[in-house]
């Protein structure tokens, strides 16, 4: 019996599929490129974190090509009003809109112009609800802040120019005068009052003795008194004693209510830089306006302001500042 020959190798096992070889290839083929791409965006985030290289970039192309954009549009037109406020203000020599040296007040409070009508003018102080932030000028919304800094600076001048009511000052002096000839701080000076002009009575106050002190007393009490009532039968005796007393007597007192005059404009004026929620309430009279400051539980002070300057310094409609 012939045994059949198969050749070497006929039963062997035939060579694996090849496709999860080809699919292992095909996933890296398609994996690959996104870590790359993942990878170099990564590298590149990084980049413009420490260096802000592509921003750099982007501004340096976007100057470039500014002259070519149009310039119009809602965007635009809020570029260009930021820019035109901007311009103002540092137009105005009086202002110094350096983020450093604004005003310290702008930083917790806004201030406002509101006409009514055209015979009604209100300027005042509001708080603000968050500070303004001046550490990153970036931030700074001009636009926004030009009124602020345009009241805050028509409230300056408009306090520069009103007139307070004078008899109210002359009172208080006259108060204080009374006051001054009790303890007799009075006489001193009424002793450098007539040394400023030289008049030999100085003299008269120096080292007084009580019965020197008393006597001036009688006839500076009612001369005092007299004046501030306008009574001629009061301070006529002194003039009639001591006219260059009488004389020395009377600038002094002057000299006081104006003192206390411009006091009270400064604290109003240091009022309105401070923040102190003042407000100005103007109404026109004529030729005037007739006005009140107003710090909120605190005190009113009356005064008066031309129309032509109240106008000008605030805005009146018409008229140019």
């Amino acid at each position: 019996m012939s045994q059949t020959m198969h050749p070497q190798g006929a039963h062997a096992q035939p060579p694996a599929h090849p496709w999860p070889r080809r699919l292992l290839r095909w996933l890296i083929a398609l994996t690959l490129p996104g870590f790359v791409l993942a990878l170099l965006a990564s590298g590149g985030l990084w980049l413009e974190y420490r260096s802000q290289y592509f921003t750099s970039r982007l501004g340096h192309f976007l100057l470039s090509s500014n002259p070519e954009r149009l310039q119009h549009g809602a965007v635009w037109q809020g570029i260009l009003a930021s820019r035109q406020s901007r311009a103002r203000l540092e137009g105005d020599s009086s202002i110094v809109i350096a983020p450093e040296n604004l005003p310290a007040a702008l930083r917790d409070f806004t201030y406002h112009t509101l006409w009514v009508g055209s015979d009604e003018l209100i300027l005042r102080i509001q708080p603000r609800q968050t500070r303004l932030n001046t550490e990153d000028p970036s931030k700074i919304d001009f636009h926004s802040l030009a009124p602020s800094l345009r009241t805050y600076r028509q409230g300056l001048k408009l306090l520069d120019r009103i007139n307070l009511p004078r008899p109210r000052f002359r009172t208080q002096a006259h108060v204080e005068a009374q006051l001054a000839l009790e303890d007799g701080t009075l006489y001193g000076y009424l002793h450098r009052e007539l040394g400023r002009r030289n008049d030999p009575a100085a003299w008269l106050f120096v080292h007084m003795e009580k019965r020197d002190k008393t006597l001036w007393r009688g006839f500076l009490g009612p001369y005092i008194s007299a004046r501030l009532q306008e009574m001629t039968d009061g301070y006529r005796p002194l003039q009639e004693y001591a006219p260059e007393v009488a004389q020395a007597c009377q600038a002094v007192l002057d000299t006081w209510a104006d003192s206390l005059y411009t006091q009270h404009r400064t604290q109003l004026q240091e009022a309105w830089t401070q923040g102190a929620q003042l407000q100005l309430d103007l109404v026109r009279n004529m030729d005037r306006f007739a006005g009140e400051a107003t710090v909120p539980g605190v005190h009113t002070t009356h005064f008066t302001a031309p129309s032509a300057a109240v106008e000008q310094l605030a805005g009146f409609p018409g008229v140019g500042l």
